[in-house]
């Protein structure tokens, strides 16, 4: 059994996320903007609000005890957050480096299917 902190665990694919570290045993923390979408309810999973560019304590504190994170931060099908990712992953980070977490999964859709004509020119290439 982990101990994991999953952020993005609000959309698809947190969601998804979220239900097989629940089903394969392990203990889940969400780290959530708006706990009322998040439908899962259970007794191995901790519910820490907040956003990771705007709440470096709250985030700290979720990450205690935490043995890795998984990212499945995205823009869903909002175009007001595109800049997500990139203003998030720095403190989440650094973070991670103050609490002693080392190892980080980051899942990412981008240029997947219709996501395609979205993605940077790097990306695409």
């Amino acid at each position: 059994m982990q101990k994991l902190l999953i952020v993005g665990a609000t959309g698809g694919t947190g969601q998804h996320l979220v239900a097989q570290a629940l089903d394969l045993g392990h203990q889940v923390t969400v780290f959530v903007r708006d706990p009322a979408k998040l439908p899962a309810h259970h007794e191995r999973l901790r519910l820490a609000v907040g956003t990771i560019a705007d709440h470096a304590a709250s985030l700290q504190q979720a990450l205690q005890g935490q043995d890795a994170v998984i990212s499945a931060l995205g823009r869903g099908q909002s175009l007001k957050s595109d800049q997500l990712i990139q203003r998030s992953v720095p403190p989440l980070l650094t973070a991670m480096t103050a609490v002693g977490v080392r190892r980080l999964v980051f899942t990412s859709g981008i240029g997947v299917g219709d996501a395609y004509s979205e993605a940077p020119l790097f990306s695409r290439l």
